[in-house]
């Protein structure tokens, strides 16, 4: 996992070794604070 910030604004990386689901997505998405969320396509 990657964290940058600048001034008040933060991003994460967060690479994992097997998919993601949408519930997981959601629920990051739920997260106070969280203003976008991105899932890439795997290879």
């Amino acid at each position: 996992m990657i964290n940058k910030s600048k001034d008040n604004i933060a991003y994460n990386i967060i690479d994992t070794d097997q998919e993601v689901d949408n519930d997981i997505i959601n629920l990051i998405k739920s997260i106070e604070g969280v203003l976008f969320v991105r899932k890439l396509p795997s290879k």
